[in-house]
């Protein structure tokens, strides 16, 4: 990917392009991620290099291990680094932890008579996450000038994770 004297580094839930397999022809092609708002017109942006952007964050697709290293220079193109993020720790982050707990939590939403739905097995697979997360950025952030802008709340602890690392 492109590298200029001030990147600005966005780790994100899922990146704006992702990778597919064309099944008629086997060739693997990059398409844009369904859009979120801010993502897309960020990707407009510095397709137009009028920001230098570095992406960091999952591809929104599952891959077979052997064909990460292709997605990979597919995606680095498109000034992209893939997290690769297993079945599980998407189902059990996502669709559990995140829904039923963290984002309750941060929008003062927990019934208060109910339990509060928490469980240590959640929080290791929020954590193994995180830390991958944590080491792409510091992969892609080697550079003082670079800013890091955490965006989604999937992304919470990666900065501590990170300075802690570091």
């Amino acid at each position: 990917f492109e590298r200029s004297s001030e990147n600005i580094i966005v780790a994100t839930a899922g990146l704006p392009v992702t990778v597919v397999r064309n099944m008629s022809t086997g060739e693997y092609e990059v398409v844009e991620s369904t859009p979120k708002i801010w993502s897309s017109t960020l990707y407009e942006l510095s397709k137009k290099n009028l920001v230098n952007i570095v992406w960091v964050g999952w591809p929104n697709a599952f891959y077979e291990p052997e064909e990460e290293f292709l997605v990979t220079e597919l995606l680095l193109e498109h000034n992209c680094i893939p997290v690769f993020l297993s079945k599980n720790i998407v189902e059990k982050v996502y669709s559990t932890f995140l829904g039923n707990f963290l984002l309750p939590v941060f929008h003062n939403m927990l019934p208060i008579a109910s339990k509060v739905p928490y469980n240590n097995e959640m929080w290791k697979y929020f954590r193994v996450m995180s830390k991958g997360y944590s080491t792409k950025i510091l992969e892609a952030a080697y550079d003082s000038n670079d800013m890091i802008w955490f965006h989604d709340l999937p992304l919470v602890l990666v900065p501590s994770i990170m300075t802690r690392t570091m």
